[in-house]
């Protein structure tokens, strides 16, 4: 008898060598017709990156949401106090963000221009700061408890958090964006 390992098609995308052999194109063995051609998307590592940076993104959206739901107190904040630059110029980045990274996300060509090549051990280096910067930001959170708002405007019962990061930073949260900013970039 031939060995069926033999008949392999040079041209398959994916071969694993180890228990188990099978040809994703097509395999062929002496007993069996070809297998109908089957097309694999293949993970680049650049796509890797990706998915890695929308799962963080999930859990940064997951944590914020969790935390905000729970600092909940039914006062009205007057957001007018923040000033007409804060009001406005700083939604209109954030929407812009938004944009841009929708846009990437769904097609990296589209922000092609602005690609710097990294090699993979500096991106690496970009998930663990972005792992840090998650559990900095879900500590500051949770310390921050009824004081968190939406906005830079206090409640009329705020009191000043001294434990957690707290304790070593004074502004934990904007520690926690410039980490974000240097894992993401």
């Amino acid at each position: 008898t031939r060995d069926p390992l033999s008949h392999f098609d040079p041209d398959c995308l994916i071969q694993f060598h180890g228990p188990s052999f099978h040809c994703f194109n097509h395999f062929r063995t002496p007993w069996q017709e070809p297998y109908e051609r089957v097309k694999i998307a293949v993970v680049t590592p650049d796509d890797r990156f990706r998915y890695i940076l929308l799962l963080g993104l999930l859990v940064l959206m997951s944590i914020g949401v969790y935390h905000r739901l729970k600092a909940r107190t039914g006062e009205k904040l007057d957001r007018r106090q923040e000033g007409l630059f804060i009001l406005i110029a700083l939604r209109l980045v954030a929407l812009a963000g938004v944009i841009a990274l929708a846009a990437y996300l769904l097609n990296p060509a589209n922000l092609g221009f602005s690609a710097v090549p990294l090699p993979d051990w500096l991106r690496w280096a970009g998930v663990g700061v972005g792992c840090m910067a998650l559990c900095l930001l879900s500590w500051t959170l949770r310390t921050l408890g009824k004081n968190l708002t939406d906005t830079v405007v206090t409640r009329k019962q705020h009191f000043l958090v001294t434990t957690g990061p707290y304790r070593w930073v004074r502004h934990p949260f904007y520690l926690c964006a410039v980490l974000v900013a240097v894992a993401v970039d």
